[in-house]
């Protein structure tokens, strides 16, 4: 199994990597029940507890605070870290950095008008289709989705082997919201090269317009 492989088997069942509520629940209750109760005449006798203390249910308690710290530190260490980045270019342009779960974690302008677009808004923490679907929302009310717009949706990650896939998913929520709208808007989708985001930066403009 390669590296890619066990990565991927990782981040997508994290949720195994801790008990779940209510095995936490049934071990911390054991261990409790057992970690002060009086010693019998057997278990006196055994080493593991001293001064009436069970240090076996002590150790129950420690383990699974132990797991359950684990588990929050690595989720958290997940939910820091950019995953992709995603530009959605109309005439505004803009950058969304996501993390490993698809959560919004940096919003930033590509040029003026981006600025004037995001300066209302509020995506930070918000599901990827959900922040492009509000942005969607904006983009009309400040009149930038005349009839026939085009719509371009780009992405670049260094991780993510299913880049391609989840953008097109993105174009598919545009058309959706533009329907509802009662706009036909052009929508172009593609991936990006670390190249072309590196000398978009350099330029200054969105990697999709160079």
């Amino acid at each position: 199994m390669n590296k890619n492989k066990i990565e991927d088997m990782f981040f997508f069942n994290i949720s195994d990597f801790a008990p779940d509520k209510g095995l936490k629940e049934q071990i911390i209750a054991r261990a409790q029940a057992t970690a002060f109760e009086t010693p019998t005449k057997k278990s006196a006798e055994d080493k593991r507890l001293l001064g009436g203390v069970n240090y076996k249910g002590l150790a129950l308690i420690a383990c699974c605070l132990l797991i359950m710290i684990s588990g929050l530190t690595t989720y958290l260490g997940l939910a820091n870290q950019s995953y992709a980045t995603y530009y959605l270019d109309v005439n505004p342009s803009i950058e969304l950095v996501v993390n490993r779960f698809g959560k919004v974690r940096r919003v930033n302008e590509v040029n003026e008008d981006g600025a004037v677009l995001i300066k209302d808004l509020d995506l930070k923490g918000k599901p990827l289709e959900e922040a492009t679907t509000l942005t969607i929302l904006e983009l009309e009310r400040q009149d930038y989705l005349p009839e026939g717009a085009v719509v371009a949706i780009s992405g670049y990650s260094k991780k993510d082997k299913h880049l391609e896939e989840k953008i097109s998913a993105l174009t598919k929520k545009i058309e959706e919201k533009a329907t509802s709208l009662g706009k036909h808007l052009e929508i172009i989708f593609t991936t990006l090269t670390k190249e072309q985001v590196d000398n978009a930066k350099d330029k200054n403009v969105s990697p999709y317009k160079l």
